[in-house]
């Protein structure tokens, strides 16, 4: 760690001063100061400092495809390879249409036989149905007269009750066959082969306009700009309805499916920067952007992951990134061009609970209480209108039971004069990512 502050304070300008010998604490009381505790200096310096969160994702393309046969046929010609470049639009294959055009022409002469079927049914039918109302007509007219007359003789007494009921029945009779054979005159369509007829007359319908498409699909083009990774069919081959071709990427247009920590979600959103990185050359960055942060999240037991996809900027080559392979993501959360900072394990807190950190005075030294801002593996931003750049933070490992760490300070990172990991409350939850952060 203390090499790898070193260039880092190296590389952005800092001037820091480590003391590795001797250095002594002068106490206000006559108890003796500790002969041998290691300390270090650092200046307060300022920096663009900026904070990141990690994880691994998978490259998705945002354009893939298996490109299926629409109908049974044979391939008469294949014009791509694998690894081929091609254009929405080119021409990929093309199939037989001799099958198809005998299943068009076959399927228009049995529509012709149906339409034909069914005119000449609807015609008798209607004759006969009419015929039947023209009958039922005639005979309530009869039957109208007949009781009309019986009621005249009937009020003469030259008629019997009983046969002035019969012609009452008989008109009764009359009217509802009349009316019964209207009905059926109305409902014929549905009360006979007709309707059937005209829905199979229909299908048969809705089957040639497939078949016509059928015949413009024989010739089958890319349907996006891409690269072609698989093909399973060539020249001469036989093929069935939704038979997979081959399949179609797009190797620039590309995606990373990642997922975070239930933990860190308030830290994240839509529209924050990223860098992506391969597990084989750490040094070659890719920009992107987050698309969108998943809503339902998969647990593993003892949290919550939630999806997020990101969006790669095509500014730059991505010919190295290829779909499935597993990348690191570094998500920018946080930035400042002129962060105050001192490095993490100067950080402490007090018997409060307050981060502080020990400024070098003329007199010694002094606890000033700060707020602690953007964080990487070297620095920690400090905020205090008692901390300018230039000043001294004196800051150790060891505690000295008569010292000024006495009382409560309690150093925050690890071990050593110089290096030791981030605080865990740095780290993502308990995920196990963490944040890898540049300055």
């Amino acid at each position: 760690m203390k090499s790898k502050k070193g260039i880092a304070i190296l590389a952005i300008g800092l001037v820091a001063v480590v003391a590795a010998g001797s250095y002594y604490f002068k106490s206000k009381s006559s108890t003796p100061a500790v002969e041998t505790a290691e300390v270090n200096e650092f200046q307060v310096a300022e920096v663009p400092l900026s904070e990141t969160y990690t994880t691994t994702g998978t490259i998705i393309p945002e354009n893939d495809e298996m490109v299926i046969v629409p109908f049974d046929a044979r391939i008469a010609q294949c014009y791509i390879e694998i690894g081929q470049k091609v254009s929405k639009g080119d021409l990929m294959y093309e199939l037989e249409a001799s099958d198809v055009e005998y299943n068009i022409k076959s399927m228009e002469y049995d529509i012709d036989v149906l339409k034909s079927t069914i005119a000449s049914t609807n015609i008798t039918g209607s004759m006969t149905k009419e015929s039947a109302v023209k009958t039922a007509e005639k005979s309530l007219e009869t039957a109208t007269t007949d009781l009309t007359d019986a009621k005249e003789l009937f009020s003469t007494g030259a008629l019997a009750q009983t046969e002035l009921t019969s012609y009452e029945k008989a008109y009764e009779t009359a009217v509802d066959n009349l009316e019964d054979a209207k009905k059926d005159l109305s409902a014929y369509e549905a009360e006979n082969n007709i309707t059937l007829s005209k829905k199979k007359l229909e299908l048969m319908e809705t089957s040639l306009a497939n078949l016509k498409a059928d015949l413009e699909d024989t010739r089958i083009t890319a349907p996006f700009d891409g690269v072609v990774t698989n093909l399973y069919l060539k020249t001469g081959d036989y093929v069935e309805e939704n038979d997979t071709l081959c399949q179609i990427t797009d190797l620039v247009d590309l995606n990373v499916e990642a997922s975070i920590s239930e933990y860190d979600l308030q830290k994240l959103a839509a529209g924050m920067t990223a860098q992506i990185s391969t597990l084989s050359d750490k040094t070659d960055k890719y920009n992107a952007e987050i698309k969108q942060i998943g809503y339902i999240g998969t647990s593993d037991g003892s949290e919550v992951s939630l999806p997020v996809e990101l969006k790669l900027s095509n500014e730059k080559d991505l010919s190295k990134l290829l779909p499935n392979f597993t990348v690191t993501v570094e998500i920018l959360t946080s930035s400042s061009e002129h962060a105050k900072v001192v490095p993490f394990e100067a950080v402490g807190k007090n018997a409060s609970g307050n981060s502080i950190v020990l400024k070098k005075t003329a007199s010694g030294t002094e606890a000033v209480e700060v707020e602690t801002g953007i964080t990487n593996e070297i620095y920690m931003e400090v905020i205090s209108d008692d901390i300018s750049v230039g000043d001294t933070i004196v800051y150790s490992s060891e505690v000295s039971s008569n010292s000024e760490f006495q009382g409560g300070f309690l150093p925050m990172g690890g071990t050593g004069g110089g290096g030791g990991e981030p605080p865990r409350d740095m780290q993502s939850g308990n995920s196990g990512q963490r944040r890898n952060n540049s300055n």
